[in-house]
């Protein structure tokens, strides 16, 4: 119990205080743009009653409270296990990593251990019901049966569509009018400030995404490692959508579901024409798009506008 009181207070200290990164709950499962959308979404329209629910006044935890805290949870057992030469990190989960909290506590439970082990299982399926609820889209979620990379234990993953999660994600940002910032991943060992790109969202998906100064208050982060040069990349997205090139990136680069899965694999033959009409559009290699978080204006950042 003291270990979930003080998991519960370190959250809602960082969660008054903007620190939104410490949600940032993805351990390289290609699901980190269902979390940003969800979190950014809470944080614009549920952030007083998420703060009400830290106070554990009432018995019933809400859908998105749930989300925060095992979002929280996953952030803690985020490990790296691959840095490619581009600065890209390649991280997974790990429950032992649970001494970040409370130092020297490596002695659980098997219930707490269970709990901890399935925090992945149980973030999947909140993010995917979280995600279908505030952007009311059919994501075509898809029951996975996975393993930790050492084996401890197996169980039933919920993947949803890339495609159409990341399509939902692009449209909600679109209704929201929210700011994306397009982040260059560089190598740690470099000493080159990463630049960043501050678009603000139509309201049409396919619309120009126009740039703009940072902004005021929770943002979008999008991680990409840039290929093309700097002014090439501004000049392109002043004529044409930044969504677009997203979606079609998406649609060539990446399985629908976990690794080895293929279209055919999403349960509907609309869907899947979707995603082909987006194969066959050529688009310049401007970027690869890497990882989704949430930030928020005011915290210290490495990266400059541009």
């Amino acid at each position: 119990m003291r270990l979930v009181i003080k998991m519960l207070r370190s959250a809602e200290e960082d969660f008054r205080a903007c620190n939104y990164p410490k949600f940032d709950g993805n351990p390289g499962d290609d699901q980190c743009q269902v979390r940003a959308i969800c979190l950014l979404y809470l944080t614009c329209y549920e952030r007083e009653s998420l703060l009400e629910e830290f106070s554990l006044s009432n018995k019933k935890v809400s859908l998105s409270f749930s989300f925060l805290m095992q979002a929280y949870l996953s952030e803690i057992f985020r490990e790296p296990y691959t840095v490619e030469s581009t600065g890209r990190t390649w991280t997974r989960g790990n429950p032992g990593r649970i001494d970040r909290v409370e130092p020297g506590f490596k002695k659980l439970s098997g219930a707490s251990r269970k709990i901890l082990e399935y925090n992945q299982t149980e973030l999947s399926a909140l993010s995917a019901e979280l995600l279908q609820k505030i952007t009311k889209e059919e994501v075509f979620p898809r029951k996975i049966r996975t393993e930790l990379k050492d084996k401890t234990y197996s169980a039933t993953r919920t993947f949803t569509s890339l495609f159409h999660t990341t399509r939902a994600a692009l449209r909600m940002l679109c209704q929201m009018r929210s700011t994306v910032c397009v982040q260059e991943i560089v190598p740690k060992t470099t000493e080159r400030v990463p630049r960043e790109f501050f678009f603000q969202a139509p309201e049409s998906l396919e619309s120009i995404w126009p740039l703009i100064s940072p902004p005021t208050g929770p943002f979008m982060v999008i991680q990409v490692v840039m290929q093309g040069e700097l002014e090439g990349i501004i000049e392109y997205f002043k004529v044409n959508s930044l969504a677009r090139y997203f979606l079609h990136q998406v649609a060539t680069s990446c399985p629908p579901y976990d690794k080895g899965s293929t279209i055919e694999d999403i349960p509907d033959v609309a869907a899947q024409a979707e995603v082909r009409s987006y194969q066959i559009r050529d688009q310049p290699p401007l970027f690869d798009l890497d990882h989704y978080f949430i930030d928020f204006t005011g915290r210290q950042r490495r990266g400059i506008a541009t």
